[in-house]
């Protein structure tokens, strides 16, 4: 997991803060990571929106839209965090609340150029994330 990852996932835990994973992954790499990074600790397996095949792919809203019917939430609530533009536009065209770029690799230049992301982290231990829970 990312720097910082383990921490925030446990603040938004102790925070009663609803959180899922929209991913377009598959059901094996799902598996995968809550075998091996026991993500379970913090996500529903049965909230996790993932590539089952039913949904149409990044940039269509279909993820983020399933993700905020499975934490019962309206997409205008939602704050994403996403490290790709399709993942960003998807977002986007959910009507999400916020887009936090989350800067993996050589991406990070283009996220900070990119004007549909209010904020853009190298990892989890920024300061400027509590801003996005302070209302």
């Amino acid at each position: 997991l990312i720097s910082g990852a383990p921490e925030f996932f446990d603040y938004l835990k102790e925070q009663k803060i609803p959180s899922t994973i929209a991913t377009s992954c598959q059901k094996d790499n799902l598996d995968f990571y809550f075998k091996y990074l026991k993500i379970g600790k913090w996500f529903n397996y049965n909230q996790i929106v993932y590539n089952a095949g039913s949904l149409r792919s990044k940039p269509n809203p279909d993820f983020y839209l399933a993700a905020a019917e499975k934490l019962a939430v309206k997409p205008a609530d939602l704050i994403v965090f996403e490290d790709s533009s399709s993942g960003i536009q998807a977002a986007v065209n959910a009507g999400v609340k916020e887009v936090v770029g989350v800067a993996a690799d050589t991406n990070k230049a283009k996220l900070l150029r990119d004007s549909r992301i209010g904020l853009v982290i190298d990892d989890y231990t920024d300061k400027r994330l509590s801003m996005l829970f302070d209302s």
